[in-house]
């Protein structure tokens, strides 16, 4: 009869050699993968910020130059590869951390207020449309525009989810090689 506690360890031909090789395995294909994944990802953010600059997403560049990336995290536990931007850093006076803005472009947003004005006014000088609204001051063209967000917030644009999804077989194929080089090795 097996008591609560017991602990049974068997040992065969071969299995010192075995844990040796997976163990091996285990230290290499992290740093292969981050090694193989890396440059994809940076096509994917080079995507993106080519995609913000399309469309017409950029007034300071804060958020273009803001793409750097962070490099590729393992989760070694859960089998998640991901990666990032980097560090959120602030923008230009009066505009807060870039990050947020990213995720007004990616996500859209609505409003219970009105957005604050200075913003608005910042962002119209930025993109050189202070002296285009017809017979209105600047004031008031800033005003109207903050009040058209506020009813009827920010469209989402995807263009993070877009420029990742166009490189997802680049990612798999990096993946694949970079297991496959592993084993390779050992």
């Amino acid at each position: 009869m097996i008591q609560s506690g017991t602990s049974f360890t068997m040992h065969w031909s071969g299995v010192d050699d075995f844990r040796q090789r997976l163990g091996s395995i285990s230290r290499n294909l992290v740093p292969t993968i981050r090694r193989f994944v890396a440059p994809v990802c940076q096509l994917v953010l080079d995507d993106y910020a080519q995609a913000l600059e399309v469309g017409g997403y950029v007034a300071t560049g804060a958020l273009t130059s803001g793409i750097k990336s962070s490099g590729v995290r393992i989760d070694e536990r859960d089998g998640i590869v991901s990666f990032g931007f980097g560090d959120p850093i602030d923008g230009p006076e009066g505009y807060g951390n870039i990050w947020g803005y990213a995720k007004v472009i990616e996500y859209g947003a609505s409003f219970s207020k009105m957005p604050p004005m200075d913003i608005i006014m910042n962002w119209m000088t930025m993109k050189n449309i202070s002296q285009q609204y017809d017979g209105q001051t600047f004031k008031q063209a800033a005003f109207a525009i903050a009040r058209s967000i506020q009813l009827n917030g920010l469209q989402p644009r995807h263009l993070f989810e877009d420029s990742y999804s166009k490189h997802v077989p680049d990612i798999q194929e990096a993946m694949e090689n970079a297991i496959q080089a592993v084993l390779e090795q050992n």
